[in-house]
């Protein structure tokens, strides 16, 4: 539930970002109606979001999306996993996959005692595309060296910059969603239930 009344009017500015937006997403957009209220932090989170997915295409769009929902799911932001496994055929994911993901991020406390899950029908490299997002994505921040030893060795130095801003940009966008008690939109047909162990930093 959210913490705002979705407010009814937005700037003229903003109308067509929204609908946009909107139309992408094909549901109602609160977060971005929220916003509206200050259309530069608009503008400023939109151009984000279009300057880093510019930058993912350029990477295998499964190893994008498995960066995005390692994320989201560090996270525990049901909003993020939800717009991020729509789509999931288009990305090569199927919903047994993503909750593999799912399994493996919350099997990952402690980071400095990190031990590599089996995630079975992943590639080495999208391994370690996963626990790379998976570091970047927790607090507090700790990379273990096996990890930055496997992103280094799959990844070019341009590449890593890539994996480093999406997952940043995710959490950007669960962060913010959190702040405000923005709910799930319910576009995918993944079922996310957050695990009911907080205990865990995130």
């Amino acid at each position: 539930m959210s913490f705002l009344k979705i407010p009814q009017k937005t700037p003229l500015l903003m109308k067509p970002v929204i609908f946009i937006a909107e139309a992408l997403v094909g549901k109602p957009l609160p977060l971005a109606r929220y916003l509206s209220l200050r259309p530069m932090l608009a503008l400023v989170s939109a151009l984000l979001e279009l300057a880093v997915e510019r930058a993912v295409k350029k990477l295998p769009r499964r190893l994008g999306s498995i960066v995005r929902l390692t994320a989201s799911f560090r996270a525990a932001c049901p909003f993020c996993v939800d717009l991020n496994s729509a789509g999931h055929e288009k990305n090569s994911l199927g919903l047994d996959e993503i909750a593999a993901l799912q399994q493996a991020c919350s099997a990952v406390g402690d980071l400095s005692d990190f031990t590599w899950p089996p995630l079975s029908g992943f590639t080495l490299k999208e391994k370690a595309a996963w626990a790379y997002s998976l570091s970047a994505s927790s607090s507090p921040l700790y990379f273990p060296p096996e990890i930055l030893a496997q992103v280094k060795k799959y990844f070019s130095p341009g590449q890593i910059v890539v994996l480093a801003v999406t997952s940043v940009k995710v959490n950007y966008w669960a962060r913010l969603s959190q702040a405000l008690g923005v709910p799930a939109l319910g576009v995918s047909d993944f079922c996310y239930i957050p695990a009911k162990d907080s205990s865990r930093n995130h």
